[in-house]
């Protein structure tokens, strides 16, 4: 079936089951809400087509029960009025299934891009995820995901976070410069964490609490303003075969009654103590390589200084 349209609305509006909808480059100043299995392509250079929506509501939703796709589209949530609810620019919910590839999202009043509750999967391929005033990419309440070879930057909380059950696949991504945790996995959240470069991040590369469980593996964790891995407040989890490098503070901090595997880790050239124990922190610390950090290979005791608020 093929049409002509002035917007995404009315071409949702009269596309059926698996149409594909190409956008031309420019502008589309709308909210969109996908009720049906279609593919939205931007057939423009990356970053040609726009969808910015109203704040009060994402920008892409999709909440039944769906698969869809995205491609080449830019998904920005700008803001207008202060004192705006945090939102979110994309948003799977309610046993959705969205792929959402080689595409820009951004937001200047929420995350960026959320997937929540049970049965709702999204699938994040090759994307740029950046200045999110929220998270980068949030798993939760149980949903499920691939988050692969995306470049997360300069948000303003964690790049992705794990919570409440959320069980997703993290690998082969970039996720640096962001004003809180490269990755925090919390309240029970799990998932695998493997083969990302967690870099350059204000808090700790990679952080696990609250009875967080996940598989943190073969990562490079460096250059952090706090420690590569931080487990605390009943966190556990499998943190195993990572190069965890140059952090201001311990390589792995294990702190509050957190208890994680730490296995066949190199953990070097840290500007703090290699593996620090403290504060009821317990596990097992094995087969792992601890070499020219600053302070102790592995310091158990008293914290010097606070590693997390």
């Amino acid at each position: 079936r093929e049409g002509s349209f002035t917007t995404i609305g009315a071409a949702l509006a009269s596309a059926k089951s698996f149409d594909t909808l190409l956008l031309r480059p420019g502008e589309y100043a709308e909210n969109i809400r996908l009720t049906d299995h279609v593919e939205i392509v931007g057939t423009g250079p990356i970053g040609s087509v726009v969808l910015s929506g109203t704040v009060d509501h994402p920008v892409v939703e999709v909440a039944t029960r769906v698969s869809c796709r995205i491609a080449n589209v830019f998904v920005k949530q700008t803001a207008r009025d202060d004192g705006v609810a945090m939102s979110s620019a994309v948003l799977i919910k309610g046993g959705a299934s969205l792929v959402l590839e080689e595409s820009v999202v951004s937001s200047e009043i929420g995350h960026c891009i959320v997937i929540q509750g049970v049965g709702s999967c999204g699938h994040m391929l090759h994307n740029a995820v950046v200045n999110g005033k929220g998270v980068g990419v949030l798993v939760c309440d149980h949903a499920r995901g691939l988050v692969e070879d995306n470049d997360i930057t300069s948000n303003a909380r964690a790049g992705v976070a794990i919570l409440s059950g959320g069980n997703p696949t993290v690998r082969l991504n970039k996720i640096h410069n962001g004003k809180d945790s490269g990755v925090l996995v919390s309240e029970k959240g799990k998932g695998r964490i493997e083969e990302n470069e967690i870099f350059a991040n204000l808090r700790a590369g990679v952080a696990i609490l609250r009875e967080g469980t996940p598989v943190v593996t073969r990562n490079r964790i460096y250059g952090g303003l706090d420690s590569g891995v931080l487990v605390s407040e009943k966190g556990r989890g499998r943190v195993e075969a990572n190069d965890i490098f140059a952090n201001r503070r311990a390589g792995v901090a294990i702190l509050k009654d957190g208890e994680p595997l730490v296995l066949s880790n190199r953990i070097h050239d840290g500007r703090d103590s290699g593996v620090l124990v403290c504060e009821n922190g317990q596990g097992l610390v094995k087969d792992n390589e601890i070499f020219a950090n600053q302070m102790a290979g592995i310091a158990i005791g008293r914290a010097r200084r606070r590693l997390a608020d």
